[in-house]
């Protein structure tokens, strides 16, 4: 059975690792170093083509926002934070399947990648299918 001191690790844990994909991702440059000539060449041509930059930049911190205030009211139960949680998790997989660019992710990159996409997989089985779900129901108080 998964406890609050669990469930809330969990999403603690994830966070972490959203924070250490950003800090690997600024540091992708310096793996682009042992990619192969025609590859390393697309990945600094996508580094300097500045179309929809400032659009790009807005947007993300727009989102990283909405992913801060939502793992807030996540740890502290608040209703709204599980339907949040959810149209996130759907919004990243639009934008990743409607992406027309190639993305090339470094192992680490991978990897982390994978684990937050299996503690997104948890977190939402645990927000609706779980003990954890009755958290997150508003009770009417009775007079």
């Amino acid at each position: 059975m998964i406890t609050i001191k669990t469930f809330r690790f969990i999403i603690i844990a994830k966070a972490f690792l959203i924070i250490v994909g950003i800090i690997v991702s600024v540091f992708h440059e310096k793996s682009i170093s042992s990619l192969p000539p025609g590859i390393r060449a697309y990945e600094f041509s996508q580094l300097t083509d500045h179309k929809g930059l400032l659009f790009d930049l807005l947007f993300l911190l727009v989102f990283y926002f909405c992913i801060f205030v939502d793992y807030i009211g996540l740890y502290l139960f608040k209703p709204f934070a599980r339907s949040l949680y959810v149209i996130l998790y759907i919004i990243v997989a639009i934008y990743t399947i409607t992406n027309s660019q190639f993305i090339i992710l470094t192992h680490i990159e991978n990897t982390l990648s994978s684990i937050t996409s299996l503690l997104s997989g948890i977190i939402i089985s645990l927000l609706y299918f779980s003990p954890i779900s009755n958290y997150f129901v508003k009770h009417k108080k009775t007079d």
